[in-house]
């Protein structure tokens, strides 16, 4: 039987198969970037709450505690017909207007395949993000919450 290629290296999901569970707590849990972010992880649990991964129907998911309106991104690599856990990204509606990007955690660049690099692959996952809000009726800017200052980025005009 031929191996199937897909034509786009990345697949983005809102749930994962029950499968990738180990491989998303590797990813999210210890990645070797948390130390780089180490204020912002802090500041976001405290306003938003402690990331839980939910399994539901043999599927899994990010919820945050306290905080029903929590959405997760996935990005899976798909190199030769296999798919292979590169990024996560958890988001909550968090006004009418605005879409807060709470947590995100790419792979190590030696488990990406050579189709992205750990930048390319954020921007990817930022690129979705964006297409989605659009979608949303009233959502007209997205809340980054990492690095030195929230950061605003505006979806439509």
């Amino acid at each position: 039987m031929a191996s199937v290629v897909a034509k786009e290296p990345l697949v983005f999901r809102s749930r994962l198969a029950l499968r990738y569970k180990d491989a998303l707590e590797e990813l999210f849990y210890f990645n070797s970037n948390q130390s780089v972010v180490q204020e912002g992880l802090e500041y976001v649990i405290e306003h938003f709450g402690i990331p839980r991964i939910v399994e539901d129907s043999g599927e899994i998911f990010f919820k945050l505690e306290g905080n029903d309106n929590t959405q997760t991104l996935f990005a899976l690599e798909n190199v030769s017909g296999k798919e292979q856990l590169v990024g996560v990204m958890i988001y909550t509606r968090s006004s009418t207007d605005t879409i807060s990007l709470i947590h995100l955690a790419v792979a190590d660049p030696d488990v990406i395949d050579y189709h992205f690099e750990r930048n390319a692959l954020t921007a990817a996952l930022f690129d979705h993000m964006r297409l989605i809000a659009k979608k949303i009726n009233d959502v007209t800017r997205l809340h980054f919450l990492y690095g030195k200052k929230n950061q605003y980025v505006r979806v439509r005009k």
